[in-house]
């Protein structure tokens, strides 16, 4: 086992990538590939093409209008799929360790990788 010590930014990015564990000061233990690091929080489990996402936009929305070159320039709405109704065909992405948490490099008490 590898520990990762001390517990800062420059340590941290060198696991990105990687699966890891984090224990926190409270004893709460977090395991899952860990994506990045933003606004001193360690990231895990993000989606990718998702980056700069904070945990309150997270769950907001937006409709997308486009012009489109026809001969009478009609504007037509693109609906995302997040704002279609739930269909069993739809594929489900594969997150093996779960959703994404964003942990407090201060609340951080321990981090280490996890070899598989």
């Amino acid at each position: 086992m590898h520990l990762v010590h001390p517990i800062n930014e420059e340590h941290c990015k060198l696991f990105v990538g990687r699966a890891v564990c984090v224990v926190k000061n409270d004893g709460s233990r977090h395991i899952g590939i860990l994506s990045g690091l933003e606004k001193g929080r360690l990231v895990l489990n993000d989606r990718p093409g998702a980056a700069g996402i904070d945990d309150e936009d997270a769950g907001k929305t937006s409709i997308k209008k486009n012009k489109t070159k026809s001969k009478n320039k009609s504007e037509k709405a693109e609906v995302s799929a997040s704002q279609l109704p739930p269909s069993p065909y739809r594929p489900v992405p594969f997150r093996p360790y779960g959703e994404r948490v964003a942990v407090d490099l201060s609340s951080v008490a321990l981090l280490f990788p996890v070899f598989l």
